[in-house]
């Protein structure tokens, strides 16, 4: 979710109003914090923090194998993520 959303799932006031969100709350929605992201992606991260455990991948090898299926919505995330940020080989020093 942060990796993409660029902000963290959860927020709070203190550690614990934090840990309090994360356990009564469910999961952020990536939509909620990027409309145009490719549903694909969004039911991806969804299913990956789902507090109930059968709910979400069983293996990194499952996630990965259902992010290849997402890869042309994928694409499409990278393209307008491109457009809000700048990869580090493309950040000049400007002294």
């Amino acid at each position: 979710f942060e990796l993409v959303a660029a902000q963290k799932p959860y927020r709070g006031d203190d550690m614990v109003a934090l840990a309090m969100k994360i356990v009564l709350s469910d999961p952020p929605r990536l939509r909620d914090a990027l409309p145009a992201v490719a549903a694909a992606l969004d039911e991806l991260v969804a299913r990956a923090m789902t507090k109930a455990p059968a709910g979400r991948f069983p293996t990194a090898r499952a996630l990965a194998k259902q992010s290849g299926a997402a890869q042309p919505a994928a694409e499409e995330d990278r393209r307008f993520l491109r457009g809000r940020t700048a990869a580090a080989s493309e950040i000049q020093d400007h002294e």
